[in-house]
């Protein structure tokens, strides 16, 4: 799973349960899209250990994602 759909996946979550400010999601999907092709040139071991702190990140935030593989 890549850094983009992590992060799409929290933002969902977190909509879902908060929608006040929903119509700004496509903004932050624009960004994380672009994050998303920043990171895809960075070495696999330094894109793993950005996904890992990010998901401990989220977690330790109460947004909680289950990843399909």
């Amino acid at each position: 799973m890549d850094l983009g759909s992590i992060i799409k996946g929290a933002i969902i979550e977190y909509i879902k349960s908060h929608n006040e400010d929903s119509g700004k999601v496509v903004e932050f999907f624009n960004l994380i899209d672009e994050i998303d092709k920043c990171t895809q040139s960075l070495p696999i071991h330094i894109r793993n250990e950005l996904l890992q702190a990010i998901s401990l990140a989220l977690t330790a935030n109460g947004i909680i994602i289950q990843l399909k593989r």
